[in-house]
């Protein structure tokens, strides 16, 4: 593993052309531990994805890492099994950041249930910026408006009982209870981020748990458009879309930003996570087990 990583490393500078990189960080997506050994039809293995957290948590600490994200469904379904894997998440040297995932809220909802979920992880599901260097990340909520997020009889879940039923009646395929959208609230905050970002010459990546393309897929945001739309126009400042929650991963491009969904770790017959390095132009994506490693890098 010390050999791979430092070729790993070496091919980094080759290819950047011995620019150090501004910012490096993990990334992996969709471990949804449970303790349910069985592999279901879906083939996911739900009990062994721990080790697998473990292993990329384990290549993570052997690089000098600013932070990594989780992108969502770290559980399946039981709150119980936070307790197998909190030890496995606070070896972890770097900060976890964590973005929400629809299998990180209990069904049916009960707030004083999510928060406890919240106490586990030890975030809240709120949107959030922070800057590292000259890059801003950002973590969206996809699931702000959805059925399975929000307390039954509120405006809330009014507003993502309205949006399901009309993407339904619209015969779209991510008319699914498992999607959420967010709201025009949070659309708003987005583009204040990335206003504030273009002012002070910052870079941004942005992330959520859902990918926002293609519309043709079933696990796509349910107002994704909305979401291209600020991307689009801040198409200068946007390093990359990053999500997971399609297990089997894609790649799609919104001009010249890349919208990449992570493999699913609960899935495959290898490990899934990445390593990303942040350059002044671009991006490079150093995947591990099946996960596909990609360069995207802009025309200065």
């Amino acid at each position: 593993m010390k050999r791979l990583l430092s070729a790993v490393l070496a091919s980094w500078t080759i290819l950047a052309g011995a620019q150090e990189p501004i910012l490096r960080f993990g990334v992996f997506a969709d471990a949804q531990y449970d303790r349910d050994t069985t592999e279901n039809r879906l083939h996911r293995h739900y009990a062994l994805s721990r080790d697998w957290l473990s292993e990329a948590i384990g290549t993570f600490n052997d690089c000098d890492l600013a932070f990594t994200v989780s992108l969502g469904d770290l559980i399946d379904r039981s709150i119980d099994c936070f307790g197998d894997i909190r030890p496995v998440l606070q070896s972890s040297r770097a900060p976890i950041l964590y973005v929400y995932g629809n299998h990180d809220y209990p069904k049916p909802y009960v707030k004083a249930v999510q928060q406890r979920v919240f106490k586990e992880i030890g975030q809240d599901d709120a949107y959030r910026s922070a800057v590292y260097g000259n890059v801003r990340i950002i973590l969206l909520n996809t699931n702000e408006l959805s059925t399975y997020s929000c307390t039954p009889g509120t405006k809330n879940y009014q507003l993502a009982s309205l949006t399901y039923e009309m993407a339904k009646k619209a015969h779209r395929p991510n008319a699914k209870h498992y999607n959420g959208s967010v709201s025009k609230k949070q659309l708003k905050w987005l583009d204040r981020e990335l206003r504030k970002a273009e002012r002070k010459g910052q870079k941004a990546i942005v992330m959520g748990h859902a990918p926002i393309a293609p519309d043709s897929a079933t696990a796509t945001e349910m107002n994704a458009p909305a979401i291209r739309e600020v991307l689009h126009s801040h198409e200068k400042t946007v390093l990359a879309y990053f999500s997971g929650h399609e297990h089997k991963g894609g790649l799609e491009m919104l001009g010249s930003i890349p919208c990449l969904t992570f493999l699913g770790m609960c899935e495959g017959t290898q490990n899934r996570y990445a390593i990303v390095s942040v350059y002044g132009n671009g991006i490079k994506v150093q995947g591990f087990g099946d996960q596909e490693s990609y360069d995207f890098f802009k025309e200065q």
